[in-house]
């Protein structure tokens, strides 16, 4: 009987230990994006914000904003915060594991952040029926942080510059 008791307590302890587990590496590479970035530049999101069905108001109302946009981890727990005059957002996660998000229009969607080859992949699939998945992929080149949004066939460019 004390083996049992024993194994189902390895069997438990061991499971939650691997419930957090992450790879380091992956973690020390992506920390490059650690930091504050303001807003420079952008190229067809008023088109990638029509593809996600965003309406005509808050479409003008993004394309008036410069976001600042914020990275910081505390050991494997990611926070990217969206700053801006209209409203802040926040999400925290970790690389790999999916978390809900209520994105800037409105939409929740179910979303999955991935870091390979020096880019940080965000995947957002929709929860309600006929919305649409989009995808951010962000890499930094110099101090400039640059961010593909993809919606469907839709392809939008966002530049920052690091601020911190």
């Amino acid at each position: 009987l004390l083996a049992f008791w024993y194994a189902l307590f390895l069997k438990l302890f061991t499971k939650k230990l691997t419930l957090h587990k992450f790879d380091r590496n992956k973690v020390a590479m992506a920390e490059k994006f650690i930091g504050k970035y303001r807003f420079v530049s952008s190229e067809n999101f008023d088109e990638f914000m029509k593809a996600l069905g965003v309406n005509y108001l808050l479409r003008k109302i993004a394309n008036a904003a410069s976001p600042i946009v914020e990275f910081s981890l505390d050991r494997d727990v990611w926070t990217l915060r969206n700053i801006s005059t209209f409203r802040t957002l926040e999400i925290s996660f970790r690389l790999g594991e999916e978390v809900d998000e209520v994105t800037p229009d409105g939409r929740h969607v179910k979303t999955v952040f991935t870091y390979e080859n020096g880019e940080l992949k965000q995947v957002q699939k929709a929860v309600k029926p006929g919305e649409k998945d989009s995808i951010f992929i962000r890499k930094l080149e110099g101090d400039k942080l640059i961010t593909t949004c993809i919606c469907g066939n839709v392809t939008s460019i966002r530049v920052l510059q690091r601020i911190s």
